[in-house]
């Protein structure tokens, strides 16, 4: 108990500088935490690309099932991801809080090869042109990678979602499951027209 009263800071949930509910949309039905694969896993993904309302997942999600056409429909997943207090969850949308991180993290997404071009930095954080930050992270291990050895969990920044008519959306971009606490889905269809 004394270890408790004197340590209380780290057990408080209240006051997380991140989000603690996000979602994620797919057309497959999958255990989450333990079939998603990163980076270099043979047929990994850069990133995990969640919303923090689950309408753009669900849209998301249903865009990308139309090609089955043996379905009456569209169908897909929404994932309701729940997240631990005390994951490494970097906003790089706030420039006023900048700290050390922050920094750290600039400096190696700007050494990248991608945005190697004179890129701003704000405008690759608020997808205000090409490249996007998504066009930095997606299917780039290496990238993903070193911020991951740095302690970075997932970022926060704005992304474009054309396809599903969203022109810029606040997203987190996870690089491991390890931040995750709990994962609900929910089934999710719509009749073809």
């Amino acid at each position: 108990m004394k270890l408790l009263l004197e340590n209380w800071r780290q057990y408080l949930e209240e006051g997380a500088t991140f989000p603690t509910t996000v979602f994620h949309g797919s057309p497959d039905d999958f255990d989450f935490i333990k079939d998603f694969q990163f980076g270099d896993e043979q047929g990994g993904v850069g990133a995990l690309y969640t919303f923090f309302t689950p309408e753009p997942a669900k849209e998301f999600a249903l865009l990308h099932s139309e090609h089955n056409f043996e379905l009456d429909g569209r169908e897909g997943w929404v994932y309701e991801i729940n997240l631990k207090p005390g994951a490494s969850i970097i906003d790089l949308t706030d420039f006023s809080g900048y700290g050390e991180k922050h920094e750290l993290i600039k400096q190696r997404i700007m050494a990248s090869a991608a945005a190697a071009d004179g890129s701003a930095w704000e405008d690759l954080v608020g997808c205000k042109g090409a490249p996007c930050m998504f066009d930095l992270l997606d299917y780039n291990a290496e990238l993903v990678q070193s911020l991951s050895d740095i302690g970075v969990d997932g970022l926060i920044f704005i992304d474009g979602l054309d396809e599903i008519g969203i022109d810029q959306i606040k997203i987190l971009a996870m690089f491991n499951t390890k931040p995750i606490k709990e994962v609900r889905k929910a089934q999710v269809s719509e009749k073809r027209n």
